[in-house]
């Protein structure tokens, strides 16, 4: 995979579905920056603040599905929110390295800053992002939410699932939260082009075939990703709901 020319080996490297944005940076610019869709960037260097996923105004994650870029669903302005400060000088200097990174700046000053070693400069965009996720060094800590229930606010298991939540993120407060709502987006049976899928080769891959494992390579990233699983389910006659949390295992 490949992104403004830097090769990722894994989808995960980069944010498909939860845009994040420096409500800062959209009042002075506008506009929605490329390293913003990298997933170890999680802080605005320029602002000295946490990068935002979520509308402050209704406390839903942002989707691709906006009227506007810069506005929320629910018509609020982005710009509006209010940033979250960053304390820590080398988180700052860790984000500006990846800007630099991405925008093939040179970064010498900023893994000597660091106190790194200089091979270290050579290394990769992709590179990074494996060394830092095995090494535990960046802050991502995440949840992943599967709401069952067929009912909105009347649900039971929401509400208990809604508390839950509440006290993760008071416990992370930069962690990132995946929230997927079955009832409203459902996840649909596996057909046989999934399954073919499955088991051809990538280089045998057809685009029918990628569009028909799409979903469950990203669900598959989602579930990965996530160190908190929790799952909203109720209890339908004494059995679970017809719309499952997705497992579409491979």
């Amino acid at each position: 995979m490949h992104y403004r020319g830097h090769r990722f080996r894994v989808r995960s490297a980069l944010c498909f579905r939860r845009p994040r944005y420096c409500p800062v940076c959209l009042a002075e610019s506008g506009y929605f920056k490329a390293v913003w869709d990298f997933s170890l960037a999680v802080f605005c260097p320029q602002h000295r603040c946490v990068l935002s996923c979520e509308c402050t105004a209704c406390a839903t994650v942002l989707g691709w599905d906006r009227t506007a870029l810069d506005w929320c669903r629910c018509g609020q302005p982005l710009a509006s929110s209010t940033p979250l400060p960053v304390k820590r000088k080398e988180q700052l200097t860790l984000q500006t390295l990846f800007s630099n990174l991405l925008l093939g700046v040179s970064h010498k000053d900023e893994t000597a800053q660091l106190g790194l070693p200089e091979w270290l400069v050579d290394l990769s965009l992709d590179g990074w992002f494996h060394l830092l996720s095995a090494l535990g060094c960046a802050d991502r800590s995440s949840s992943c939410e599967f709401d069952a229930s067929a009912r909105s606010e009347a649900s039971f298991s929401r509400r208990i699932a809604d508390s839950a939540q509440a006290r993760w993120k008071t416990a992370h407060p930069n962690g990132r939260v995946i929230r997927r709502d079955l009832a409203v987006r459902p996840v649909p049976h596996i057909e046989d082009a999934t399954i073919r899928g499955y088991y051809t080769p990538v280089a045998h891959m057809t685009p029918d075939l990628h569009a028909a494992t799409a979903l469950s390579d990203t669900l598959i990233a989602e579930l990965k990703s996530a160190h908190t699983v929790l799952i909203a389910s109720p209890i339908y006659n004494f059995s679970l709901p017809a719309q499952p949390p997705p497992a579409q295992p491979r």
